[in-house]
């Protein structure tokens, strides 16, 4: 059985990412919907930088870009077994790199 105590601070920082993506996706789609003719999945072409749905929208989609291989990642970690690293603060007598 794996034990989750020593991964606390990994959970609950991928439970922020997960929040964050919720957050971002209840900002996002109702500023693109309230575009004219909008249509799921797509900007309109004369949408630009300064536009809050644009921004918006293209914030959304990264994060949901890099999401996989971010969760990916940390879960691996976590299955690895693998600890702090190269955290120097609980070794007293080892040197600095």
């Amino acid at each position: 059985m794996l034990n989750t105590q020593n991964y606390d601070i990994a959970l609950w920082r991928l439970l922020v990412i997960i929040a964050t993506l919720v957050i971002q996706a209840f900002v996002s789609s109702p500023s693109k919907a309230k575009q004219p003719c909008a249509v799921p999945s797509k900007i309109d072409a004369e949408l630009s930088h300064d536009s809050f749905a644009f921004r918006s929208n293209r914030t959304f989609v990264n994060s949901i870009e890099n999401f996989p291989a971010m969760f990916g990642t940390i879960v691996l970690a976590i299955l690895a077994g693998a600890d702090r690293g190269l955290d120097l603060r609980h070794r007293p007598n080892s040197a600095v790199l």
